[in-house]
């Protein structure tokens, strides 16, 4: 508030512009960058009364984790605009700060049922280049060896 010369009655400061004694005539301009947040009539802290509130907000949702199962989240990221300055309100969370909600629930499906010994073994052989060599009747012991 400034008290104006001509009317002789107190007028409120421009936004970025305040008062720091009673009857003063003029308003002082703040820092460069910072600014006055609706004071009260009558109310003057000085330069105190110029800050800069944070400005910021969450990107949206990114995709889910994972396609199903327990535990699969889709997270969204807060980006800082404008940081506090002087006795601006600070930002409800830090810049980067992940948030993360759970994805609806899907159940996945059955794992496959583990091949037959018999199919295991012959996949291994394989693998391993001995299939080939092997005589039948050696493999069919082995077979037999290993129920």
């Amino acid at each position: 508030m400034w008290s104006s010369s001509e009317t002789g009655k107190c007028q409120t400061c421009k936004s970025g512009q305040y008062s720091d004694a009673n009857g003063q005539t003029t308003c002082k301009s703040c820092a460069s960058g910072l600014k006055t947040y609706g004071k009260s009539v009558g109310a003057h802290n000085g330069a105190d009364d110029c800050k800069l509130n944070c400005a910021g907000s969450y990107g949206a949702f990114g995709a889910c984790s994972g396609t199903c199962g327990v535990g699969v989240v889709q997270s969204h990221k807060y980006k800082v605009t404008t940081a506090a300055k002087g006795k601006g309100k600070r930002c409800p969370v830090q810049d980067g700060f992940v948030e993360a909600k759970p994805c609806s629930y899907v159940a996945c499906p059955p794992p496959p049922p583990p091949p037959a010994p018999q199919q295991q073994l012959k996949s291994t052989l394989s693998a391993l280049g001995v299939l080939p060599t092997m005589g039948l009747a050696l493999l069919a012991t082995l077979l037999v060896f290993l129920q």
